[in-house]
């Protein structure tokens, strides 16, 4: 397939998804708070990312000072 057809579908499908989370969003909010979709949105993202990071070969690490930090933010906020 020529580049410019998988730039062109990859915009489509782009274009769909983001008219689509307008919707869902519409929908969702009717049941749930924003924070909790905000939560959905992150649990669904985050594994789809790290299967695309694996999957391409790239690395997911974060340097120990970063760790310590992230895991202040955890507990500073009570999650």
């Amino acid at each position: 397939m020529k580049a410019i057809s998988r730039a062109r579908i990859a915009l489509l499908v782009t274009v769909v998804v983001w008219a689509w989370s307008f919707v869902a969003a519409k929908v969702c909010l009717e049941q749930l708070r924003p924070f909790e979709i905000l939560g959905l949105r992150f649990l669904i993202a985050l594994p789809a990312l790290w299967i695309m990071l694996h999957l391409r070969g790239a690395a997911l690490t974060v340097p120990a000072k970063e760790r310590r930090v992230l895991a202040g933010v955890w507990v500073a906020t009570g999650r």
